[in-house]
């Protein structure tokens, strides 16, 4: 009996101490996920500037860095970022930290003039946000930005002019025959305008955020 009570104390133990250190790593957390989402949208929101739609591309890379970051209780930047999207984007960012909860991660974020600069970037259109549990106890959260290439606009149609009323000619005593002069020759074909450049792909990495807790560094 003296057994089964120390066993029973120790499963106590073991979540207890889940609880305190959050879950294990690569661990993806979608409810901090969303209240980030929703924190960035709503600054974005009083600077005057659209919310930023979720990206699911861009959730799976965001994941996967805060899962890196995580395993090794530790933070930096995805140097793979480019290369792991994909799509025709022009711009991508990232956002990085690491604390206990999400508004004092938030606030280190808006606090950051560079981190702040990523939030509030009006070309942005797209976000992923990952986050997952470190051993130390610490969420471990990746942003990433992203803007996509417009698609270009088709080009203006030309109506097709009315065509001439016809007009019947009134009969005559007699029949004349008239040979319409020939058609003069085509123009010759216009060159088609030059290939406009690709638009440039630039990638956004700032500093980090909360080397110990909510700090920024």
């Amino acid at each position: 009996m003296q057994k089964l009570l120390r066993l029973m104390a120790a499963a106590c133990t073991a979540l207890l101490v889940l609880g305190l250190t959050g879950s294990p790593a690569d661990a993806a957390d979608p409810a901090l996920e969303s209240q980030f989402v929703a924190g960035v949208n709503a600054v974005r929101a009083q600077a005057g500037l659209p919310p930023l739609a979720v990206h699911s591309q861009l959730t799976s890379v965001a994941r996967s860095w805060a899962d890196q970051q995580a395993s090794v209780n530790d933070m930096s930047h995805n140097p793979g970022l480019t290369a792991q999207v994909s799509g025709a984007w022009t711009l991508v960012g990232e956002n990085v930290g690491a604390g206990p909860e999400v508004g004092g991660l938030m606030d280190a974020f808006v606090a950051s003039p560079s981190h702040y600069a990523n939030i509030v970037e009006p070309r942005f259109d797209y976000i992923g946000v990952g986050v997952t549990w470190g051993s130390d106890g610490r969420m471990y959260t990746t942003h990433v930005f992203m803007d996509l290439e417009a698609s270009p606009a088709p080009p203006p149609t030309t109506p097709e002019p009315d065509p001439a009323p016809s007009t019947t000619a009134p009969a005559a005593s007699t029949t004349t025959t008239t040979t319409a002069p020939p058609p003069p020759p085509p123009p010759p074909p216009t060159a088609p305008p030059p290939a406009s450049a690709a638009p440039e792909r630039v990638a956004v990495v700032l500093d980090m955020v909360g080397a110990l807790g909510d700090g920024v560094q």
